[in-house]
């Protein structure tokens, strides 16, 4: 199982490649609060806010998301 630097670091990789394709004001409203959890090597568990939120993440980010994990 990875430490939290470890995922961390990945989440930020993640997070650099998604600030590369939505404006500013996007990412810093929809990313910067999500927080990386935990990585099981295959996993990458992310705390969002609340449910509303990922709900909004699914509808209009996913595609640019998931192109990064």
């Amino acid at each position: 199982m990875a430490n939290s630097h470890t995922y961390g670091e990945l989440w930020q990789t993640c997070l650099n490649r998604i600030r590369q394709q939505i404006s500013e004001e996007e990412f810093a409203r929809w990313f910067e609060p999500i927080k990386p959890l935990s990585f099981d090597g295959t996993k990458l568990r992310l705390k969002v806010p609340n449910e509303s939120y990922a709900t909004h993440i699914e509808n209009n980010y996913l595609r640019q998301f998931l192109a990064q994990i």
